[in-house]
C-alpha cells in the first residue's frame, strides 16, 4: 500500500517499485488523500479555460490511467480536497486535507489498512524541506499514526478488525535522479528548479 497526497504523486514517487511488485503478483493498493483540485497546470498545451474549469475531473482521469499503467490493483480515495500551498485560499478551505482533524484523517487511513491488510506501507518521510507542501506533510503525519493505530484493538474499534502492517518505508529521490533532471532542464535551455539545496 502506498499513501500519496495528490494525483500525479503515484507516478513520480516509487512507481517502478510498485510496477515490479505488481509484476511478480503482489497485490498493490494506492491511497490518494486528495483530488488535486489546487494543482498547477505545467503543460502549456493543457492550460486552457476548459481544463481549468474541470481540473479535478482531469486529474482523476490521469490518476486512473497512471494507476493502470503502473499496475495498481486498487485505488482508494481518502476524500479530501487539495490544500494548495500555505497562505492560499485553498489552504484554508474547510474541506482541505490541511484543515481536516488529524484523528479523522488517521481513521480514514486506518480503515483502508484494515480493509486491505497490507504487509508493507510506503509513504513520505518527515523531512520535506525540498517541497514543504502541507498535504505531503500531512500524509507523513497520518501514515505514521495509522501504521501504529491499525493494529491496536483499542483504537478505532468501529473501523474493522485490527491489522498490523509489518514494514513502513519512505519514498526518496536519489541524488542521481535529481542531478539527471537538473542537467536535462539545462540541456533544454530551461531554468532548473533543482538548485544547490537539492544536491
Amino acid at each position: 500500500m502506498t499513501v500519496h497526497a495528490h494525483p500525479d504523486d503515484e507516478a513520480s514517487k516509487g512507481a517502478s517499485t510498485v510496477a515490479k511488485a505488481h509484476a511478480v503478483g503482489v497485490h498493490t493498493v494506492l491511497v490518494c488523500c486528495t483530488g488535486g483540485e489546487a494543482g498547477d497546470i505545467l503543460n502549456p498545451a493543457m492550460d486552457t479555460d476548459e481544463v481549468r474549469a474541470r481540473l479535478h475531473a482531469v486529474r482523476m482521469d490521469e490518476l486512473a490511467e497512471a494507476a493502470r499503467i503502473i499496475g495498481y490493483d486498487e485505488v482508494i480515495m481518502l476524500g479530501y480536497r487539495d490544500s494548495g500551498m500555505p497562505e492560499t485560499d485553498d489552504n484554508v478551505h474547510p474541506e482541505s486535507f490541511a484543515q481536516a482533524p488529524l484523528e479523522e484523517a488517521v481513521g480514514r487511513l486506518v480503515k483502508a489498512i484494515r480493509d486491505e491488510r497490507p504487509h508493507v506501507i510506503v509513504t513520505y518521510a518527515h523531512d520535506q524541506d525540498g517541497y514543504p507542501h502541507p498535504d505531503h506533510l500531512r500524509v507523513h503525519e497520518i501514515s505514521i499514526e495509522a501504521f501504529r493505530a491499525a493494529g491496536d484493538p483499542k483504537r478505532y474499534p468501529e473501523l474493522g478488525e485490527p491489522w498490523q502492517p509489518l514494514k513502513l518505508y519512505y519514498v526518496l529521490w536519489t541524488r542521481a535522479r535529481i542531478q539527471a533532471m537538473h542537467e536535462q532542464f539545462l540541456a533544454l535551455g530551461l531554468e532548473s528548479p533543482f538548485d544547490w539545496k537539492w544536491c
